[in-house]
């Protein structure tokens, strides 16, 4: 990835704030415990602009099914590795800095991925209750309502 400017970070904050989510997510498949997960995420019905955000930071690109027959398909750009990306975006960020401050902080607990598939190990109870402490901070922060 080559160093945006100035210009281009202000604009994908922008482009994060009103299209986006940074969030952290709490799963389980098929394991014994939980796993977590930060990321960035961009949806729009313009192709032009997930495939711009594709090319130029990485991630990828998909699609959710039509909730209709006669609606537009809805495209969503995903980061998972986004530090880099969320340092770049955070001094332009208004509405979401809150949320990329703790998926940053979220991030430094992450051991760096080894490439080798099928191999988790036990993370310790300390760092688990960190983990989770973040990702309820997150899940209030994003939550959809009336508050």
């Amino acid at each position: 990835m080559k160093i945006p400017s100035s210009e281009t970070w202000a604009y994908l904050a922008g482009i994060i704030d009103g299209e986006g989510n940074i969030s952290i997510v709490k799963g389980n498949i098929k394991r014994p415990n939980f796993y977590y997960s930060g990321y960035v995420q961009v949806g729009n019905t313009d192709t032009r602009l997930v495939y711009w955000l594709e090319a130029n930071f990485g991630g990828r690109v998909c699609h959710e099914s039509r909730a209709k027959v006669n609606s537009k398909l809805k495209w969503y750009w995903t980061l998972k590795d986004c530090s880099s990306l969320l340092k770049g975006v955070m001094q332009y960020l208004v509405l979401k800095r809150a949320q990329a401050e703790l998926v940053l902080e979220f991030r430094k607990t992450v051991k760096p991925n080894t490439g080798k598939r099928g191999r988790f190990y036990k993370s310790p109870p300390e760092l688990i209750r960190k983990r989770e402490e973040l990702w309820l901070k997150c899940r209030v922060l994003n939550k959809r309502g009336v508050n």
